[in-house]
């Protein structure tokens, strides 16, 4: 038996239920804002970082990343050939590392970079060694040979670390945290 609103027509029991859509629908409005102030989504073109992120992976990343640590995947904005690009890169190395690049090896403080286990090695020449600058950080793909990276571009600014990858949110079968 439903009780009805006098002159309305409406059911009185369903009233709780619509009004209790519009606190829920603005706390979904605040956390999604929230979210979307912290977080940004980016798409992986190019195949310079297989196996850890495919083409056509998409993923959130942090709107700002000021504190780089070894072995974190960072969107960096380089200039090349004269356009500004953001690409998707490994911290190898940070401010007072010596880096050394020999053949297939990439060596940081006299250590091979802890980041090799997902490389698929290159061949070339090698780099001397040098020490990273302050506010700058050492960034390398995980393909090598394909990537475009600080060997290539040189070290890179901490200003012009714009996020840290953190989730990959499609394809869904590839869902999850980047490690």
């Amino acid at each position: 038996m439903a009780f009805y609103a006098r002159d309305r027509g409406e059911k009185v029991a369903d009233r709780p239920l619509a009004l209790a859509l519009i606190p829920l629908s603005l706390v979904l409005v605040v956390v999604v804002s929230i979210f979307l102030g912290f977080f940004t989504s980016y798409g992986v073109a190019g195949d310079s970082m297989e196996p850890t992120l495919l083409p056509g992976d998409r993923l959130f990343a942090t709107r700002d990343y000021a504190d780089p640590a070894h072995g974190d995947l960072v969107l960096v904005r380089v200039v090349i050939e004269e356009e500004e690009e953001v690409l998707i890169k490994r911290v190898l190395a940070i401010p007072g590392d010596e880096v050394l690049v020999q053949g297939d090896t990439v060596y940081v403080n006299g250590e091979v970079a802890a980041a090799e286990s997902a490389v698929v090695y290159y061949d070339e020449p090698r780099l001397e060694p040098f020490i990273v600058p302050d506010d700058h950080v050492f960034v390398a793909g995980d393909n090598r040979p394909v990537s475009l990276d600080s060997r290539q571009f040189g070290t890179v600014p901490l200003g012009s670390v714009v996020g840290e990858a953190v989730a990959i949110f499609l394809p869904i079968g590839r869902m999850g945290a980047i490690d």
